[in-house]
C-alpha cells in the first residue's frame, strides 16, 4: 500500500450544500466535500503514478490536470472529509499496484520454456 503525505498546497478541500436526503438540515450546512489533487504540483508522486491515475481515473481529471474527488456520503462535513481521503487513497493504491511488475511463478516459468523448447 502506498501512503503518502501531502502538503496542503497539493489537496484542494471545498464544501457545498449537499443534495439528497436530510430535510432541513441539507439546506443550512455545507456538507458536500469537493477534493482536488494537482497532479502537477504533487511532486511527491513518482511520474509513472501519476500516469497511472491519469489512465485509470480520467474521467475524474478535469482541464487544469486535477483529479477531482466528491463526497456526500453522510451528512457529517468530517465523515466525507474521510470519505473523500480514502477514495483518494484506493485511487492512489489502485495506481501503484498497476505499475508493479508481476512476479512469475517458477514452476509455470519451466512449463513455459520447455513448451518453446519442443517447437
Amino acid at each position: 500500500m502506498l501512503q503518502a503525505q501531502t502538503g496542503s498546497t497539493d489537496v484542494q478541500i471545498k464544501f457545498a450544500r449537499s443534495s439528497g436526503a436530510g430535510g432541513q438540515h441539507v439546506n443550512k450546512v455545507n456538507t458536500k466535500v469537493d477534493m482536488r489533487l494537482s497532479l502537477d504540483k504533487a511532486d511527491w508522486l513518482h511520474p509513472e503514478i501519476k500516469g497511472a491515475l491519469r489512465r485509470q481515473e480520467r474521467g475524474r481529471i478535469n482541464r487544469e490536470g486535477e483529479l477531482v474527488l466528491t463526497s456526500q456520503l453522510t451528512r457529517s462535513q468530517a465523515d466525507n472529509v474521510d470519505d473523500a481521503l480514502s477514495k483518494l487513497q484506493r485511487a492512489l493504491d489502485t495506481a501503484w499496484e498497476s505499475i508493479q511488475p508481476i512476479e512469475e511463478d517458477p514452476e509455470k516459468k519451466k512449463k513455459l520454456q520447455k513448451q518453446c523448447v519442443g517447437r
